[in-house]
């Protein structure tokens, strides 16, 4: 079980636009956190909705590659 989360997490974090999406998001929580406090529940629900939406998204360009790679071996 430790071993397919920790694969989980390392596929996550492989993709360029996960590692991009956190780091803007970081970078933006900084400066929230600089000139405006905001409570730690707020930065952990921002945290955990955008994992959750990176992980549908690559969800779902994984079934349209599949279904891309289906149809492209159907046509001659």
């Amino acid at each position: 079980m430790v071993k397919t989360i920790l694969r989980g997490i390392i596929g996550y974090l492989k993709d360029w636009k996960n590692l991009a999406m956190h780091a803007m998001i970081g970078v933006g929580i900084l400066l929230v956190a600089i000139f405006l406090p905001v409570a730690w529940y707020i930065r952990v629900l921002l945290l955990v909705l955008i994992v959750t939406f990176n992980i549908l998204r690559m969800r779902h360009e994984r079934e349209q590659k599949q279904t891309g790679d289906a149809s492209s071996e159907k046509q001659p």
